[in-house]
């Protein structure tokens, strides 16, 4: 059961049997009790799966850190040849400009 659908049933059963009456409608306080720990229980369900989203979200994040430390360990190793061609296109370029305006 989803927190919005407990959420709904308790309030459901507030506005039908009053406020006092949101966890359980019996005067038996063991069903009471019975009613409270469901509920903890469901509670618990609920956070115990969104807590493994959470860390399963976590992990992705790590995984995706770890291999944007990787991509960027390789760019830095391929940087200096980058540049290197950078400049010899630009002397090429330099050359065949001063040969056309001869």
């Amino acid at each position: 059961m989803e927190l919005t659908e407990l959420s709904s049933y308790l309030h459901h059963r507030m506005r039908k049997n009053g406020p006092d009456s949101a966890v359980s409608s019996s005067s038996d306080p063991a069903a009471e009790l019975g009613d409270m720990e469901n509920n903890e229980f469901l509670v618990y369900s609920y956070v115990s799966k969104k807590l493994d989203n959470i860390e399963n979200l976590l992990d992705m994040m790590e995984a995706l850190r770890t291999e944007s430390d990787e991509a960027d360990a390789r760019f830095a190793q391929l940087r200096p040849y980058k540049a290197f061609a950078c400049v010899s296109g630009i002397l090429a370029f330099c050359y065949c400009a001063s040969l056309w305006l001869r």
